[in-house]
């Protein structure tokens, strides 16, 4: 179809350029059909079956269609917590399909999903690509109505959130659900700071000072960023990259999702400061697909960047220091929280763990030298003014990396974001955003201590939740 041939041809003929290609057609068609795959495969000189095995893998792509609304309706602990199992019924009721099913006429699809980083608004979900929050069994109603009616889904958002969230390019019904703000995110910060600071001094002492803060990993492993960045900047090669994981897919999470929404300039200049400090001149968000609403914002923020000499060609006033960052997103998959099947579904293929070594640091994304770090890495304010977690702006731009780690507390170095999510009765489902020392829980009132823990982890629904001793 000469239609599918131009969604097609929009894009490069770069095999790296796969998911960007699917997700076009996918939104255009509501599936991806055979034709499609055949067209794909020929722009990219790729096999059919690598094609297929792509669409297959990922959550958010089907080769089938899914209907012209598909529901995609968050299955997360909280979100039965607050009463997913009415609105689910509703959604059902109403369109006249089960969940797994698409109703007769191919207008409405009915799909569960795990958690959509929604946790503090539950029952929430995406249509089409738009998240709803705080759904009831009458409101899920009032939106298959008004699909019935052919109304379009961005017309059913009847209010928008705060902050960032009301602005023209999110105009998203998501709500920040910040309680308290502390210096780890919204301490004082100046725009640019950071990465003049940076830039001022020499890479490596910039490394030291993140050893000499004994600053760990945020995404689990907990692996000593300087060590990783020292790693990356030995490594010869005639191009290294600096890459974010903002797949934040825990189910729970949505700590990453305030930060993009309203900090993300902050993330943005800890990754310029990581590119200064191991070498590379290109780096890369990787954005979960449920969080696709706030892309435009991001890349409005980038524009705004370049325009003002924090991003592109000698940055900061710097002669020989260029970085710029691009935004990729993911299609739905878990397992792409993990640095080595994110690299692999950054370039296009099915997000598989790679076998290791090598690490990323010596073989990471197009096969060259690559800083991966998590989002909540780049953006500890005192200590570069920005980097994905503000644990390294905090050091580069305010606090020596000694002072840093004296913040911490049993051995552990510096404080960190955190995300509650309140379980007691009057309050099921909530956030509180709260600080915690890396390694160790504190900041909460010990009279507002959680009665139960979902002790096997918040993505289970049943048997997990334990009365404290």
């Amino acid at each position: 179809m000469a239609h599918e041939k131009d969604i097609v041809l929009r894009h490069p003929k770069d095999p790296s350029a796969l998911l960007d290609i699917i997700r076009d057609v996918q939104e255009h068609f509501g599936h991806v059909p055979e034709e499609s795959v055949s067209a794909i495969a020929q722009h990219l000189k790729l096999s059919e079956a690598e094609v297929r095995g792509v669409v297959t893998f990922y959550h958010f792509f089907s080769l089938h269609p899914r209907g012209a609304y598909t529901v995609y309706l968050n299955k997360a602990i909280t979100s039965w917590m607050r009463g997913r199992a009415a609105v689910a019924r509703a959604f059902e009721e109403e369109a006249g399909c089960l969940f797994g099913e698409v109703t007769a006429d191919g207008l409405i699809g009915l799909f569960p999903t795990s958690c959509i980083g929604m946790s503090d608004q539950e029952p929430s979900a995406i249509i089409n690509g738009v998240v709803f929050t705080r759904l009831t069994p009458a409101r899920a109603k009032h939106l298959v109505r008004s699909m019935k009616t052919g109304k379009p889904v961005r017309g059913m958002v009847t209010e928008c959130g705060d902050g960032a969230n009301q602005s023209d390019l999110v105009r998203s019904m998501v709500s920040n659900n910040i309680r308290k703000k502390g210096p780890v995110i919204f301490g004082p910060f100046e725009p640019g700071s950071a990465v003049k600071k940076a830039v001022a001094q020499k890479p490596e002492d910039i490394i030291a000072e993140i050893k000499k803060a004994k600053l760990l990993g945020r995404g689990g492993a907990g692996f000593p960023t300087g060590l990783k960045w020292e790693f990356c900047r030995r490594e010869k090669s005639d191009m290294r990259y600096v890459l974010c994981n903002a797949d934040e897919g825990e189910p729970g999470t949505f700590k990453d999702r305030v930060i993009l929404t309203e900090m993300p300039q902050l993330l943005f200049e800890g990754m310029a400061v990581a590119g200064y400090a191991i070498g590379a001149r290109e780096g890369l968000l990787y954005l979960r697909s449920e969080y696709a609403y706030l892309r435009s914002h991001l890349e409005a923020v980038l524009e705004r960047m370049r325009r003002e000499n924090l991003l592109g060609k000698n940055i900061a006033g710097s002669d020989d220091f260029s970085f710029d960052i691009t935004i990729a997103s993911g299609a739905g998959a878990y397992v792409c929280g993990e640095e080595s099947a994110l690299l692999e579904s950054a370039e296009g293929r099915r997000g598989e763990p790679r076998n290791r070594p090598p690490f990323p640091v010596q073989t990471g994304y197009r096969s060259r030298p690559t800083a991966v770090n998590n989002a909540g890495h780049f953006r500890d304010r005192r200590q570069f003014h920005g980097f994905f977690h503000r644990g390294i702006l905090r050091l580069v731009h305010a606090l020596p990396g000694r002072e840093y780690r004296a913040e911490g507390k049993r051995g552990c170095s510096g404080l960190r974001p955190a995300r509650h999510r309140d379980f007691h009765r009057r309050r099921p489902g909530t956030a509180q955003a709260v600080h915690l020392h890396q390694g160790q829980g504190g900041g909460r009132d010990p009279a507002d201590e959680p009665r139960i823990e979902a002790r096997g982890g918040p993505g289970h629904r049943r048997g997990t939740l334990r009365p404290r001793a």
